[in-house]
């Protein structure tokens, strides 16, 4: 399973209810099948409990603080995901897109070859100021280039 972040929002933000709220949500779990790794205040008015980990019973946990503290209610739940795998997938795709610039250099570079392999044009002459000469082909010329 993966980890999850759920923020709850506590009813009557005071101190006691706060603690009472943290405990709660610390003691609630069951050993063998999901697990808590933190609990936290959070928000501007101090009214929001975070608690992020595996499996939590969200339903059960509200029941709880419902009956216990005060009024809660659900604000977000959504996935937590590890720096180091978002580090992994990011370092993977920068490998990728590398070999495949790589490749599209390497394929570049033997069409090219290629190219001058099917062209069998004698090399261009320059006149005496440097420009070339004026080069006429006949078309039964059997070493003309075929790609002109």
């Amino acid at each position: 399973m993966s980890k999850q972040k759920t923020v709850i929002r506590l009813g009557e933000p005071n101190a006691k209810n706060r603690s009472k709220a943290m405990q709660l949500a610390s003691k609630s779990v069951d050993p063998g099948s999901c697990s808590v790794n933190s609990v936290a205040i959070a928000g501007d008015a101090k009214d929001r409990l975070e608690v992020v980990g595996e499996s939590v019973d969200i339903p059960c946990l509200i029941n709880g603080l419902r009956k216990k503290v005060c009024r809660a209610n659900i604000v977000v739940v959504e996935e937590v995901k590890d720096k180091k795998k978002e580090e992994e997938e990011e370092k993977k795709k920068k490998k990728e897109e590398e070999a495949a610039k790589k490749k599209a250099e390497e394929d570049k570079k033997k069409a090219e070859e290629q190219l001058k392999q099917l062209c069998t044009c004698p090399p261009q002459c320059t006149g005496y100021y440097g420009r070339p000469l004026p080069t006429v082909f006949c078309e039964d010329q059997p070493g003309a280039c075929h790609i002109l």
